[in-house]
């Protein structure tokens, strides 16, 4: 008996063992089907966020930066067109001159002399003239003496003209508006005709002088004015001296010939900065151009940053394209061109308006679905 009661025993122990086994891998196979279950809820609810990129201009644009001196918009040498000796100079520099101010003069005596020397050899050819024009007409006189003292008058006029400047031009004046930069001569100083007297600046303009390389001249589309080449390049000006300040600028000149040393041609650029800045001629600055280059095949380009283009391990460059209705991703190849400033250029099946993937390229796939990423 004691026997047959140990065997039921261990019989009972089992199938309760068995029953406790069976309870904890259903109860364990309850929770895994309900994690799993949340997990997949939770990958389906899942919006990766990236930045969306929206296509505009269908120009690839390229920003150069050139070195530059400032100089006056207007600069020239003031000199006598006669020789003589110095009486006055009636300025000093950094003197503020209205147009046709006094500068400078000189000794008039001889010249007011010559003058009159050649007013009174005029008056008296006139008389003359004038004589053998009566006898003329009093059938006096004869024609070829009438000719002559005509051409003696047209002689004299031509001298006294002559001697009537040489006297004007020994005063010297301001031909526009502007500031005496430097003065090279003192008073009672003789001086010869085209000799440097002062230096004249208008400053209401400025103007900066570039040195363009020919490897990017070759670049720009040929047969525009300098007005059209203002439009595309957007010129700017910055001082040196004005950190982070620029002023707009636009093509005055443009050199046709290229320097024989440095192989460079010379743009000047035209600026007019604020009358409150204290801007002199000789300050350093930058000039920055924005290149511009349109497509000739048609197709357009697009510039964008350079993390929203991928390369697959073939090379390949490619954009995730956006369905704007349903924020879904599909792959779409393109063709990539130059690097510039971290943006790069794209074409292909592409068009204004157009939305593109401008983050995490790397882990999008075909068709996932996306949202705009808010900062």
């Amino acid at each position: 008996m004691k026997t047959i009661f140990k065997i039921l025993s261990r019989t009972s122990q089992a199938r309760s063992a068995s029953h406790t086994v069976c309870a904890c891998a259903a109860l364990t196979a309850v929770i895994l089907g309900a994690c799993g279950k949340k997990e997949v809820e939770q990958q389906e609810d899942y919006l990766r966020s990236v930045k969306v990129i929206e296509l505009g201009s269908s120009v690839l644009e390229r920003v150069y930066e050139f070195p530059g001196q400032i100089q006056a918009g207007q600069q020239l040498d003031l000199a006598f067109e006669v020789s003589g000796k110095l009486t006055a100079i009636h300025v000093k520099e950094g003197d503020i001159l209205e147009k046709g101010a006094l500068v400078a003069s000189l000794d008039i005596r001889d010249y007011q002399a010559s003058l009159n020397s050649a007013k009174a050899t005029l008056e008296e050819a006139k008389l003359e003239r004038d004589r053998n024009q009566r006898l003329f007409d009093q059938q006096a006189g004869s024609k070829e003496s009438v000719e002559k003292s005509i051409r003696t008058v047209q002689t004299a006029q031509a001298s006294y003209d002559k001697a009537q400047k040489a006297f004007e031009d020994t005063n010297l004046k301001a031909p526009f508006s502007g500031v005496v930069a430097k003065v090279f001569v003192d008073d009672f100083q003789n001086v010869s005709a085209n000799q440097n007297i002062v230096v004249m600046q208008d400053t209401t303009t400025f103007e900066a002088v570039i040195d363009i390389p020919e490897t990017l001249w070759v670049l720009a589309k040929p047969g525009l004015t300098n007005d059209q080449r203002t439009k595309r390049s957007r010129p700017e000006i910055r001082l040196t001296a004005l950190r982070g300040e620029s002023f707009p600028a636009s093509v005055s000149e443009t050199s046709m010939l290229a320097d024989p040393k440095t192989r460079t041609f010379a743009v000047t650029l035209a600026f007019s900065p604020p009358k409150s800045l204290n801007i002199s001629p000789g300050m350093t600055a930058a000039a920055i151009l924005h290149w511009t280059s349109e497509e000739q095949d048609g197709a357009e380009t697009f510039t964008v940053p350079v993390g929203a283009v991928g390369f697959d391990d073939a090379g390949k460059a490619y954009i995730w394209k956006i369905d704007a209705g349903k924020m879904t991703a599909s792959r779409l190849d393109v063709d990539a061109g130059e690097v510039t400033d971290g943006m790069i250029g794209i074409s292909g099946e592409l068009g204004q308006g157009d939305l593109i993937a401008g983050s995490g390229v790397a882990q999008i796939r075909e068709g996932m679905a996306l949202k705009r990423w808010q900062p």
